[in-house]
């Protein structure tokens, strides 16, 4: 296994760079009615969303997270980033890596019409028959969204493990 990160604090600060380099934040804003006009048609205006005070952010990324990506970042193999990822003090970084590269693709199966990549995830993984029509999103209900999730969390470690 590589030397490369001899303290967990170390790997949690290189992952951080990683997302810090292909992401952003953005305050969310909502539309909302703050008068109407002499005709009688609202005005709206858009206003930063606050929580006790304080802006809501949203997390953006110019690029997509990646468990592949994130290694190359980190300079390791998957081989090398799974062997860290159990070790004490270093789980805690590389679920939290894990956690936010599937609240990404959550975010993306949930606010997408197309769902492509999911089922090019699924035949990747076995789970989809080649020939078979791509699932659409907005055919898809909820639970079946989450359902397909689930499954790709599932696989999530078992594919890398047996790439490597």
């Amino acid at each position: 296994m590589s030397g490369k990160y001899r303290t967990a604090a170390a790997f949690r600060r290189a992952i951080g760079r990683y997302f810090d380099r292909i992401s952003y934040e953005t305050p969310l804003e909502a539309e909302v009615q703050t008068g109407v006009t002499a005709a009688g048609r609202p005005v709206c205006e858009r206003v930063p969303l606050t929580e006790n005070g304080r802006p809501v952010r949203r997390t953006r990324y110019a690029m997509p997270p990646t468990l592949a990506g994130l290694c190359l970042h980190l300079g390791l193999s998957r081989r090398e980033f799974l062997a860290l990822s159990v070790r004490e003090g270093f789980a805690d970084a590389a679920e939290s890596a894990r956690t936010r590269i599937e609240a990404y693709l959550e975010e993306e199966l949930c606010s997408r019409d197309k769902t492509t990549g999911v089922a090019e995830y699924l035949k990747l993984a076995g789970r989809w028959e080649p020939g078979a029509d791509a699932p659409d999103a907005a055919d898809m209900s909820m639970e079946r969204r989450e359902a397909i999730l689930r499954r790709i969390a599932e696989d999530f470690g078992e594919r890398d493990e047996r790439k490597d």
